[in-house]
């Protein structure tokens, strides 16, 4: 396989990975993560040997958020096309993958989670679209896909608010399947991921593309929409508002302009 700077890859005989982003103590999502994110997931579809893939990050952090100081790099009005595609790329992979979420998973990194098939939850984690606070939307995907799991009125309960649920709360709302201590997070992850292993990979690949097909139509006007939308929330000045007060570490003061 490649070699990729921002993530480290643990490979098991059995035809599992473990893949874990490594982008500084809170994995910020930038251009190079995705990238990497996107080419890596494509490697690993087109390798027969492939059977399950874990996703996680570190203790601090699942990933929370993106570094808006980085996107600036893309031409444009390009943006949010380019990163809806890439985490389509995650999305579409034929393996399953399972997400393994510690700390922080928040904006962008919640909004990978949503593109694994499987996710559990350390007790620890911290988990929610926060876009609200600065005057953003989930826009590489998040506002299509999390309704489609949880149900639309506790997506925007979730999204209106810039909730951060704990593992449990995940749980709750459905964002999760299970939460662990964060000891045995990956270990249970993996113990999942080995179970799938055993399972005849083109009948799960064959499943998975069903499923995820069955609603691909609607999520594509959906990912249309975040893309025509979202430039009246990041277009304002509410928020370079909302910008600035994280930098500043304040509460903003919105106005509605």
């Amino acid at each position: 396989m490649n070699e990729y700077s921002l993530l480290k890859l643990e490979r098991f005989d059995d035809g599992v990975v473990l893949m874990t982003l490594n982008n500084g103590p809170l994995n910020l999502m930038s251009p190079d993560l995705l990238f990497q994110l996107r080419d890596c997931f494509t490697e690993l579809s087109a390798d027969d040997t492939m059977r399950c893939v874990v996703l996680t990050g570190n203790q601090r952090a699942f990933c929370a958020g993106a570094d808006v100081n980085t996107f600036g790099v893309f031409p444009k009005g390009t943006n949010t096309i380019i990163g809806q595609n890439c985490y389509n790329q995650v999305e579409n992979c034929r393996l399953p993958i399972i997400a393994a979420i510690e700390g922080h998973c928040l904006g962008g990194g919640l909004e990978l989670a949503l593109c694994c098939d499987i996710r559990y939850a350390s007790e620890t984690a911290k988990i929610g679209l926060t876009e609200a606070n600065l005057s953003l939307i989930a826009a590489y995907g998040g506002n299509t896909r999390l309704p489609w799991l949880i149900g639309e009125a506790n997506a925007k309960r979730m999204f209106y608010t810039a909730a951060r649920l704990s593992g449990q709360e995940a749980v709750r709302y459905g964002v999760c399947q299970e939460v662990y201590p964060p000891e045995q997070l990956v270990e249970k992850a993996l113990e999942l991921a080995h179970l799938i292993a055993t399972k005849a990979p083109r009948s799960i690949t064959a499943a998975k593309r069903v499923m995820n097909g069955f609603r691909n139509e609607a999520f594509a006007a959906g990912f249309a929409r975040e893309a025509e939308i979202g430039p009246y929330a990041s277009k304002s000045l509410d928020c370079k508002e909302g910008l600035a007060a994280l930098r500043e570490k304040r509460q903003p003061k919105f106005q509605n302009k």
